[in-house]
Order: C-alpha cells, then structure tokens, then sequence
C-alpha cells in the first residue's frame, strides 16, 4: 500500500511540471544572458631568432566609428556609431604578465626568441552608461600608434569592431529595458573573428615584425686572422665589445657561432662584455643592430704580435690600428689582422759574400794560369 501511495504522488508530480512547462514554455528555466565584460588585445613582435625584444611600448586607440550599412563578415548589416566609454583598460593581469599592458623589454637571462607577446585587457562596460540606449550593432575602430621604434615596421592599418549590444528578457521573453554585450567580433586579415557570449578573446592580434623579414635589423661580422712566420694559430687573443643604441635595449654577441667553441654574451645598451679566447680565424657575431646603433671592438690583448692591422666596415684597405668603431646602417663586417714575423739573422754573411765571391773566382784564375804556365813549359 506505502508503494502505491508513493507511485501516485511521483506521478502528480511529473503532470504537475509538464503542465508548468506547457503553459509557460521553457523561458522559466532559461540560461541567464552571459555578459561580455571584457576583450584581450594581443601584440607579437617577431624576430630573426637571434635579437631581443624591443625596448619600448606598444599603443593602441579605440575609436567610435560611423553609422550606416556595412559589410560583416559577408553580410549587409545596418550599424550604430558607436560611444565613446565602452572600453577601458582594465585593472585585471593578464596570466603570465606583471602588469596590464604592452610594454616589452629585453630578457637578457636567457637567449633571444624568434617572437615575444603580451596581452593587453579591456573592460567592456555597461553600454547603458555610455549612452547606448536601444539595441542594435555599435561600430568602432581600433588603430596601433606608430611611435618610430627603430628596426619594428609597424602594423598600420585601422580594423573595425562591431560589438552587438541585446536586450534581456524576462520569463515571457518581454525586455526589461536593460542592455548587455552579447557578442563582440573585430576584422583580421580581411576576415572576422569574434568572440560569443561570456568569451573573452577575439581577433585583436597585431603583428610587428623586428627584424624577421624587413631587413631593418642588422648584425657586425668581425674576424680574425693571423699571419707571419713567427705566427701560431694557437694562440689567444683578447677583444672587448661595446654597443650603445636605444636606452635599454640589448643585443646578442657570438663567438664562433655553432662551433665547439662557441661563446655567447648580452650586452646592455652602453656596456661592455669580454672575449679572452678569440683565435685565428675566429668569428665575432653581433646581432639585433638598428641603424644609428654605434660599435666599438678593440682587441686589448694581441698575444705578443708585433703589429695589428684592422679593415674597417665598407673598406678593404688595412690600416695599423687595436680597434674598429662606427655608426650602423645595414649588415656589416670588419677583419682584424695580426703579424708576427723574424727575419733570418743573415746579415753578416751577406756583408762579407761579395769577397768572398771575388777571392773565389781569383783562384780559379790563379789555377787556370798557372796550369797554362806548365803546359808551356
């Protein structure tokens, strides 16, 4: 009889919420709108692989961008201007990051990258307190400022953004009267790309490149060679490098790049840094040179090499010098040579060889006459 009981009262209550669900539909179980609250912009700065990360920050202006019909994504849309406030830079981190923004610095602790990022958040406010009052599809524009960091070819063109603004709805699916974002899209590559309710990433990606195919960062080739009979291709010498760009930027020094004795030095901006084991035929690299970054190489050490000769960038005359200097324009190169040589102690043989040729020849005379005198005999 319990299970009886028990049968009939889950039945009542089964038809008892059919009946709701008939009458009311499903709105009364509906998911709650999920807001848009912000966007992430993302900057990469692309690089040979062999130079740091620039030493600057990047900037970016959100404009609001004209009204009328507009093509999106292939389809003819009718768009709002947008309001100025929508967006601000937000106070949250991004993951990974220190602060919130585009600022990009030189990582000397370890080696140069092929491309470095960094994100940039915004929050994406209350569209009814910035002057949005109805729904629709608000434009606006996003444009990368060009600050003339030397070596980066900027991105310069300016991308729309057409965020959707809704309406939420009640349990009968009438508005309230109050507004969210419910979708954000922005345009990359001639395309779109966009992000849907409660996601956060879009297509505001913006690619520099630093030097991996414009041809604006620069590298120093500097070689040595030895010569002279007194030369020894074992022998050590010792030379000093000196960059001075931008304040804060870094660049990367190779000696003997990929060979077993290869050795790799950072050095800042205006500093200095060692190298005590160049030999013959050695090669000095040094990468992430813009143009107007000055160089100095100076050899402090010749091993005993009675004289140093230098070819400067751009020439191949030598000249007797201990050290090269100059201003970058392209990719470069610089040799130095060192000499070390005896001449045979041959000189006093040399002062007494004419007489002795001369007392040579008279006896081969006195021979010859005195064998004639015989024979007349």
């Amino acid at each position: 009889m319990k299970r009886n009981k028990l049968a009939k009262k889950l039945t009542a209550a089964l038809l008892t919420g059919a009946m709701v669900m008939s009458m009311g539909g499903m709105t009364a179980f509906a998911d709650t709108p999920k807001e848009i609250e912000n966007i992430t912009l993302t900057k990469t700065v692309t690089t040979d692989g062999k130079t740091f990360a620039p030493n600057t920050e990047f900037k970016f202006t959100i404009s609001e961008g004209e009204g009328g019909n507009m093509q999106i994504d292939g389809k003819n849309q009718s768009v709002e201007p947008g309001r100025p406030g929508l967006f601000t830079i937000s106070s949250s981190v991004p993951s990974g990051q220190e602060r919130n923004d585009l600022k990009f610095a030189p990582d000397t602790t370890q080696d140069p990258k092929g491309s470095y990022n960094r994100e940039l958040i915004y929050d994406v406010n209350d569209p009814s307190e910035v002057g949005i009052s109805k729904p629709g599809i608000y434009h606006y524009t996003i444009m990368e400022t060009n600050d003339g960091y030397e070596g980066i070819t900027y991105d310069d063109k300016e991308r729309n953004i057409f965020v959707y603004v809704n309406s939420k709805v009640d349990e009968n699916n009438t508005p309230t009267g109050e507004l969210y974002v419910s979708a954000i899209i922005c345009e990359k590559d001639g395309g779109y790309e966009g992000l849907d309710q409660g996601s956060s990433k879009t297509g505001l990606t913006f690619t520099n490149d630093y030097g991996e195919t414009n041809d604006k960062v620069h590298s120093l080739k500097v070689t040595k060679h030895i010569r002279g009979n007194q030369a020894s291709a074992g022998d050590k010498f010792t030379f000093e490098v000196t960059v001075a760009g931008t304040s804060g930027e870094a660049y990367w020094v190779i000696y003997n790049e990929g060979l077993d004795t290869e050795e790799k030095q950072s050095v800042v901006s205006g500093q200095t840094v060692t190298f005590k084991n160049v030999q013959a035929d050695g090669i000095i690299m040094i990468y992430g040179l813009t143009s107007g970054d000055t160089y100095t190489v100076e050899e402090t050490d010749n091993a005993g090499y009675t004289k140093t000769f230098v070819k400067e960038v751009g020439s191949e005359t030598e000249k007797e010098a201990g050290n090269i200097s100059g201003t970058i324009e392209t990719n470069s190169a610089a040799e130095f040579i060192n000499e070390k040589k005896a001449d045979t102690p041959t000189g006093i043989a040399m002062t007494f060889a004419p007489y002795a040729v001369m007392v040579a020849f008279a006896g081969v005379f006195a021979v010859m006459f005195l064998r004639k005198k015989r024979e007349d005999f």
